[in-house]
């Protein structure tokens, strides 16, 4: 169905305005797709600073030279976190078949405090990301289960960032999740799919 000579005007309107609102950027974001196509995922990864740890003699973790300022401040944090301990009260029985009785459920007589499961995809994210997740469920997760693939989800291919024996793997499995906290990372390469 046409659009209305009204209806056209207006979107050719919005069009033209868009650019200046949004400024150069939004310009030369429009430019490069026209002329060049989209950007890949290595270009959008090219954007963000890339985090690689080194492994100190003795099993440490080092800060490699781009990973200073407010991430190497967070992953001080995390390593500080992961040498204390997890307080866990002792659990009082009677409270707990109390609290159990509230929701009708009965009490087993459980002596350790449970922990939840954390699972999510994992890709070309931020350490700030990964390490503010780490610092705000220390000694929570039980597991910590990454999912990691060869495509982004627009398809185009991508490097692996953790792949296994890689610095970045050892420093997510170093215990910033917690001292029990078991961090795995899966891989989904499916290039038949596609």
């Amino acid at each position: 169905m046409p659009l209305k000579k009204q209806e056209r005007k207006r979107r050719i309107l919005a069009l033209l305005i868009f650019p200046v609102v949004f400024g150069v950027a939004t310009i030369a974001i429009l430019l490069r797709v026209a002329f060049v196509g989209m950007p890949t995922a290595e270009d959008l990864s090219s954007l963000m600073p890339h985090a690689e740890v080194e492994i100190k003699r003795g099993g440490g973790l080092a800060l490699s030279h781009n990973m200073t300022g407010s991430v190497g401040l967070l992953l001080e944090a995390a390593q500080a976190a992961a040498s204390v301990p997890v307080f866990d009260e002792a659990v009082n029985a009677t409270v707990e078949k109390e609290r159990c009785g509230r929701y009708g459920l009965p009490y087993t007589g459980r002596v350790e405090r449970r922990r939840i499961f954390y699972g999510s995809l994992i890709a070309d994210d931020s350490w700030h990301a990964v390490l503010f997740t780490a610092l705000e469920g220390y000694g929570v997760y039980h597991s910590a289960a990454f999912v990691e693939s060869n495509r982004t989800q627009m398809k185009f291919p991508r490097k692996l960032r953790f792949p296994v024996g890689s610095n970045n793997l050892r420093l997510l499995q170093s215990g910033i999740f917690g001292p029990s906290t078991n961090v795995t990372v899966d891989y989904y390469v499916n290039e038949r799919g596609w």
